[in-house]
């Protein structure tokens, strides 16, 4: 990406999502990620969230989300892009941290605040590790 103009970093930088960034990540690894590339996939993750939005804004009252179990699909699809990014002993090690800290703060009392902490302390500590590693 470093080789790419400004303007188009900044722009797929605007349309990164999570799912988006697991799918341009697998690429920049394997050294395929082009700019094209990067904008088709944010501009089809776009247009799938803008007509999903619609679709929902119009049916969403005839949904029982519990009976599908939509109100779970959220949580499961998080976990399955986290653990695509496990690529070894070291980030399964800082998953299962972050896991744990998000039990024990949402234990704690500390529910939407619990799973932020950990995600932010498990980035600190992914980002500590990598810097320790590099040297």
């Amino acid at each position: 990406m470093l080789r790419w103009r400004r303007w188009q970093r900044l722009s797929v930088a605007y349309y990164v999502s999570d799912e988006t960034f697991v799918i341009l990540s697998n690429q920049a690894e394997q050294e395929k990620l082009t700019p094209s590339f990067s904008q088709g996939v944010n501009m089809t993750a776009l247009l799938g969230w803008l007509l999903s939005n619609i679709v929902g804004t119009y049916s969403g009252n005839y949904i029982d989300l519990k009976v599908f179990g939509f109100d779970y699909a959220l949580v499961a699809v998080l976990i399955a892009l986290a653990t695509l990014m496990i690529r070894d002993r070291t980030s399964a090690w800082i998953s299962a941290l972050s896991a744990l800290f998000a039990v024990l703060l949402s234990v704690s009392g500390f529910k939407t605040i619990g799973v932020l902490g950990a995600a932010l302390a498990a980035s600190f500590i992914g980002l500590g590790v990598s810097c320790k590693t590099r040297r």
